[in-house]
This record gives C-alpha cells, sequence and structure tokens, in this order.
C-alpha cells in the first residue's frame, strides 16, 4: 500500500511543483510526448531518406526545450 501511497503523492506534487493541475500536466506532457514521436519518426526517415526532413527534427527538439524553459520560468522552478 505504501508503493501506492507514493505513486499517488507523486501524482500531485510534482504537477504542483511546475505550477500546473494535473490536468494541465496531463495536457502539456501528453502534447510533449506527441511532438516527441513525430519528430522521432521524421528522424527516422531522414536516417532512410537524407533529403527529406533535414531540420524537421532538430527545429522541433529546440522548440520543445524553449516551451518547457517557459513553463519553468513561470512556474519559479529550476
Amino acid at each position: 500500500m505504501t508503493k501506492l501511497n507514493n505513486l499517488i503523492r507523486a501524482c500531485s506534487e510534482h504537477p504542483g511543483s511546475v505550477g500546473q493541475s494535473y490536468w494541465q500536466h496531463f495536457r502539456f506532457s501528453s502534447c510533449m510526448s506527441l511532438r516527441l514521436m513525430k519528430a522521432a519518426f521524421a528522424a527516422l526517415v531522414h536516417a532512410l531518406i537524407p533529403g527529406m526532413f533535414q531540420s524537421t527534427t532538430s527545429r522541433a527538439i529546440t522548440d520543445m526545450y524553449g516551451r518547457i524553459q517557459e513553463q519553468t520560468h513561470r512556474s519559479g522552478s529550476n
């Protein structure tokens, strides 16, 4: 039961630590996950056909990093 309690506590503490509710954090994390999947697919296609998606993955990563940093600064977290 302790492991379950720890998991439940982590599910509420972490979103709060980054200035979000559970559902705001769920949405932000889900969107990032989908963007990562798209970037990974573009990287795979680029590996097979180097002329395609030459900067798609690096642009996506740079943009996602900026959004995460923006969220971190807004919440006052480090």
